[in-house]
């Protein structure tokens, strides 16, 4: 896994959880210190889970920016307001689509070698059981 991607994309996601939360919900402080804390084990928690979805499951993910892209592309009205919108989710597209299939990929050999690696110890505690 591209440990760099991943924590960039969890920060992300724990800013807009963050947002999100703040901006539904009025917060009233009684503990500053266990509030905050427990704001952003919450947030972190749940900008993890979103990292490895987008990661995962990349291919859905570069869906969901084409069609944010798309409904942000025709809510522009200048012609360079629109030129910004295209070259950020042309980036944001192929960051998603090289950082999930190495991600996958990792995950796949990872497997693989966790595979092997049973097979060699049944093996051999196999000889020494018979």
């Amino acid at each position: 896994m591209d440990n760099t991607i991943f924590l960039i994309m969890w920060v992300v996601y724990l800013v807009i959880a963050w947002i999100l939360y703040h901006k539904i919900f009025d917060v009233v402080y009684f503990d500053l210190k266990a509030g905050c804390m427990g704001e952003l084990v919450g947030c972190g928690i749940i900008g993890m889970i979103l990292a490895y979805c987008t990661l995962h499951f990349w291919k859905i993910s570069i869906l969901i920016v084409v069609i944010v892209s798309v409904i942000a592309f025709l809510c522009c009205k200048t012609a360079e307001s629109k030129g910004l919108v295209i070259i950020a989710a042309i980036i944001l597209m192929i960051v998603v689509a090289v950082a999930g299939i190495k991600f996958n990929k990792d995950i796949k050999e990872k497997d693989e070698n966790k595979t092997a690696q049973n097979t060699i110890i049944h093996e051999i505690t196999s000889e020494y059981i018979v």
